[in-house]
């Protein structure tokens, strides 16, 4: 009984770490697009500070 708790409690845990690599997964990627907007644009002359 106690060792069923114990399995829960680290699926539990271990669903939230996948999510919070899925997000960091998405940051990334959308980090990614925006640098390459940006230097888009620095090359374009478009950069306006």
């Amino acid at each position: 009984m106690e060792q069923q708790l114990i399995v829960d409690e680290l699926e539990s845990k271990l669903t939230v770490c996948d999510n919070i690599a899925e997000t960091i997964s998405q940051s990334l990627l959308q980090a990614e697009t925006l640098k390459q907007s940006i230097l888009k644009k620095a090359f374009e002359g478009k950069l306006v500070l």
